[in-house]
């Protein structure tokens, strides 16, 4: 989903020029106006991806009133664009099985990768599976399905903010 955030633009003493977004509390100098946007757009942008990751929102576009004095830019964001790049929904892995299990596999026609995320989802029912955290978040997608990373994330989270 496309947003658009207004930046205020600062000419500094020295000749650079400082933009910076109230709604993500960025600031940042550049030695020109475009470059002060340019690089404040990816800072947005990852900003918005760690915000993500972490579970936490991402900030409405707010339109100020315009003062004088100061110069204003607009800067097109795509924040879950950014997110899928860095945070693909699948992985592909490689594994290796006895030749007799492939082939058992095979005859049966059962979707292996299926299986494997049942597998891999029962095994860390059985176990002490660690606290989600942001660093484990990839590690659990990459090996529960969907539908159970959800619910221990949705248990994680009620868990976590009602204490």
């Amino acid at each position: 989903m496309r947003r658009t955030y207004q930046l205020e633009l600062h000419r500094l003493e020295n000749g650079w020029f400082r933009a910076r977004s109230e709604e993500f509390g960025l600031e940042l100098d550049a030695s020109s106006p475009t470059q002060a946007v340019t690089h404040m757009r990816t800072a947005m942008e990852r900003d918005g991806v760690n915000r993500m990751i972490a579970l936490q929102p991402i900030p409405a576009p707010d339109t100020k009133e315009i003062e004088d004095g100061i110069q204003y830019a607009f800067v097109d964001t795509d924040i879950e664009h950014e997110y899928e790049k860095v945070n693909p929904k699948s992985v592909k892995r490689t594994i290796s099985l006895p030749a007799w299990m492939d082939c058992a596999i095979r005859v049966s026609g059962v979707d292996a990768s299926k299986l494997f995320q049942n597998a891999a989802a029962k095994y860390l029912e059985q176990t002490e599976s660690p606290p989600c955290t942001i660093d484990s978040v990839d590690k659990l997608k990459e090996m529960v399905p969907k539908d159970i990373l959800d619910q221990y994330l949705n248990e994680t989270i009620v868990e976590k903010f009602s204490r």
